[in-house]
């Protein structure tokens, strides 16, 4: 991950589930290795075994990173500059 990082990503999608894929914690982590400019949350609250919140990983995003965390409702849409 840390090589990507390397290359300048500009958007990443990044599972917080934590339960069949990474959780806050490791994408958090994740984030650090890969550096992207803007990064937005996947694969969670679809069934009870992966409810996050959003909301709170986005707060830790802005706060423990430098990327831009983007948080979509289902259809939702985000236009990178």
């Amino acid at each position: 991950m840390q090589l990507i990082g390397e290359a300048g990503i500009d958007l990443a999608f990044l599972p917080i589930g934590d339960f069949f894929t990474m959780g806050l914690d490791d994408s958090l982590q994740a984030i650090r290795y890969v550096r992207p400019r803007v990064v937005a949350p996947m694969h969670y609250n679809t069934f009870p075994p992966i409810v996050q919140d959003a909301s709170s990983w986005a707060n830790r995003v802005s706060s423990e990173t430098d990327a831009q965390p983007i948080v979509l409702d289902p259809g939702g849409s985000y236009t990178l500059d």
